[in-house]
């Protein structure tokens, strides 16, 4: 049975947030154009998919928590991309730290793949 491009992305969504959950490097970067870019909360821009993964790895090696729920979603089929809003927090129990933003991310589906081609951290106020 063939998925529609709908159904694609929602696997490919539920794959992002297993592998970010899971801290799974390798199987979060399959989700990622070689030419993405990103920009971190903190605002440092990462322009690769080489450059990404060093930052998801560091991130992943602080042992912190993260809860992502989507706000939004916003789908063209006739341009094959789709632009999602996330309500992002990381924590790191026992610690009082807490790391609250938003994330837009720009999807694009390319050979009956979605993948990231922008991920984007805005820092929220708490």
């Amino acid at each position: 049975m063939t998925r529609s491009p709908l159904q694609l992305l929602d696997e490919t969504l539920s794959r992002r947030d297993a592998a970010f959950q899971a801290r799974d490097l390798e199987a979060t970067m399959a989700l990622y154009r070689d030419d993405a870019i990103e920009i971190d909360p903190s605002g440092a821009l990462h322009r690769d998919k080489e450059q990404i993964g060093k930052q998801i790895g560091f991130v992943f090696g602080l042992g912190l928590t993260s809860r992502l729920t989507e706000l939004a979603r916003t789908v063209d089929l006739g341009h094959n991309t789709a632009v999602l809003v996330l309500d992002s927090l990381f924590t790191a129990p026992p610690s009082d730290f807490r790391q609250h933003f938003l994330t837009a991310q720009t999807l694009v589906l390319d050979g009956g793949e979605w993948k990231i081609l922008l991920s984007s951290n805005t820092m929220l106020p708490d």
